[in-house]
């Protein structure tokens, strides 16, 4: 009620709409209703299409958009499913200014839709990537076997 009641001009519009799709997400986890799940995919679609392309939040809505449009293709199998979060998940790791966690739980998202894809030549390109960026998220005690464990989360 509170995104119906929201003016389409509104700032926070898009915020809401990403929270709905976020609650109906998780419903969707536990009682595996696909109306849910459409539902969640169509909120944080409309929130990533209202949030400009400079905006702090866009890389965490693009994140939530690549998850949902995962667990679609999970459902339904259907390959353009997994390419639509691949190219969701590849922006939201694109996003230099975003948190560098957040970035990488993005990049190894989209590493694991990579190679169900047989795209393997632009997942070892990102994978490399992923590990220029793993000093920025963790102390230099991690040992090869936590970095390694950070990117298959």
């Amino acid at each position: 009620q509170l995104v119906e009641s929201t003016p389409h001009v509104h700032p926070d519009l898009a915020a809401r709409l990403n929270n709905l799709g976020n609650k109906l997400g998780r419903r969707y986890e536990r009682t595996g209703e696909t109306k849910d799940l459409e539902e969640a995919i169509q909120a944080v679609r409309q929130a990533v299409e209202s949030t400009p392309h400079d905006h702090p939040d866009r890389e965490g809505r693009l994140n939530n958009l690549g998850i949902k449009l995962e667990s679609r293709y999970r459902r339904t199998g259907q390959i353009k499913e997994l390419e639509e979060a691949s190219t969701d998940l590849l922006e939201a790791w694109s996003y230099l200014t975003a948190m560098p966690f957040h970035r990488l739980m993005a990049a190894a998202t989209c590493l694991k839709l990579l190679a169900i894809q047989n795209r393997v030549d632009e997942g070892i390109d990102l994978g490399r990537r992923i590990l220029d960026v793993l000093p920025s998220v963790h102390t230099r005690a991690l040992d090869r076997n936590d970095q390694q464990f950070v990117v298959s989360t």
